[in-house]
């Protein structure tokens, strides 16, 4: 039985790293801002260093932990082979836990804030070797270091759905950082034909993202994080030649942290709106 499930504590693939056979006693890397990837670069005759926007980079959370020789409900062998078993037993399953070779781990954290204990994930790698230092037969510490090959955590996906107007929209990214982790679906309802342009009113410029507006009952749907343009029906074809974009990002389109004011403008004939549905799914980041 896990200790103190609903608050501040570790899992790996879903198993509770907080029990009375093992548990994390110290963090390190939990709380900082991880390092930027990228440097500035030096112009002749120009003094100091010209500044370029970076993205975060790979870190490691270092969680360490201590194991012993009972079970995770707290029971304890009486005999001495019993307590050794059950030690072996331990650190063979938080070794399974750790160890694979064949895709990241899901690593979430419990954090208590005002309003109640929040799950954070990220994906992750193990890099140590989880070599424990023994006070006994029964009784060792470790450190795992775990690669956080992704930055940043996820709290889970928000959609907000829109229909078009000039007014715009607002949207609020809770993370803590801007995200281009998101897919955009585009439905016609009525109307057809021309383009659809999104934006982002809340960039100097606006970020805009013109998409050819599809037709009734063939749906685009647009994976931004991965530059991938989809048709109903046809997942596999990149149709990217029906996008283009322009504003300040490096992305097709992307959220601020905070308010963002979404536009949409879709129009028809003598300049009447399309029946166009256009939902935004965006999983906010956190550091």
């Amino acid at each position: 039985m896990a200790l103190l499930v609903n608050e501040e504590m570790w899992f790996v693939d879903g198993a509770p790293l907080s029990t009375w056979a093992y548990s994390v006693e110290s963090i390190g890397g939990r709380q900082g801002i991880p390092e930027m990837a990228g440097d500035n670069y030096q112009v002749p005759y120009r003094a100091g260093e010209v500044w370029r926007s970076k993205m975060p980079a790979a870190r490691t959370l270092s969680l360490g932990m201590w194991i012993r020789s009972t079970d995770v409900n707290g029971l304890t062998s009486k005999t001495a082979t019993g307590r050794r078993a059950q030690f072996n037993e331990n650190f063979r399953f938080l070794k399974n836990i750790f160890y694979n070779r064949d895709r990241l781990l899901t690593v979430t954290k419990n954090v208590r804030f005002f309003n109640g204990v929040q799950a954070f994930t990220t994906q992750a790698e193990c890099i140590s070797t989880l070599e424990p230092q023994m006070t006994g037969p029964n009784f060792g510490k470790m450190v795992v270091d775990l690669k956080m090959v992704d930055p940043y955590w996820t709290t889970g996906s928000i959609t907000t759905s829109m229909l078009p107007t000039l007014t715009g929209v607002t949207i609020n990214n809770p993370g803590d950082d801007s995200t281009h982790r998101m897919t955009i679906q585009m439905t016609l309802i009525s109307g057809g034909g021309g383009t659809t342009t999104i934006k982002n009113m809340s960039f100097n410029p606006p970020l805009a993202l013109n998409v050819t507006t599809p037709a009734v009952g063939a749906p685009w749907t647009i994976d931004v994080e991965n530059f991938f343009l989809s048709r109903a029906g046809d997942l596999t074809t990149n149709w990217q030649n029906s996008i283009s974009r322009a504003g300040p990002s490096a992305f097709w389109f992307e959220f601020k942290k905070g308010d963002n004011l979404i536009t949409v403008d879709s129009r028809f004939g003598q300049g009447s709106f399309n029946n166009l549905q256009t939902a935004f799914t965006f999983y906010p980041l956190y550091i």
